[in-house]
């Protein structure tokens, strides 16, 4: 993976819980993206329902050494209050050296 190219697409989630256990107000959703001291915010372009929002964006990451792991986290941003992690997984960059274009859910 040293030297390659890292694309990643945000399609939309489902079941995103995007209410503030500090006053059970509504937050703006954010998944965060970070490898190798890369890091990328993204906000969704259309919410369908209450927990069901479109993203349709793609990331581009440049991979130097690939021993780290992509980090995906989902907050509820809030700039009056801590930020609350909502969700958070890794994918690791080993599941993708054939360099095949995988679609999954994370």
């Amino acid at each position: 993976m040293d030297g390659s190219i890292l694309t990643v697409s945000i399609v939309e989630s489902e079941d995103l819980n995007c209410v503030s256990t500090e006053g059970g107000t509504k937050q703006s959703p954010t998944i965060i993206l970070s490898i190798e001291g890369q890091k990328i915010e993204s906000w969704p372009k259309e919410q369908v329902d209450e927990n069901h929002f479109i993203w349709d964006h793609n990331y581009t990451f440049d991979i130097e050494h690939g021993q780290e792991d992509l980090q995906v986290i989902a907050v509820n941003k809030d700039s009056f209050a801590t930020n609350e992690i909502i969700g958070m997984t890794t994918v690791s960059l080993n599941d993708l050296e054939d360099q095949m274009i995988k679609e999954g859910l994370y």
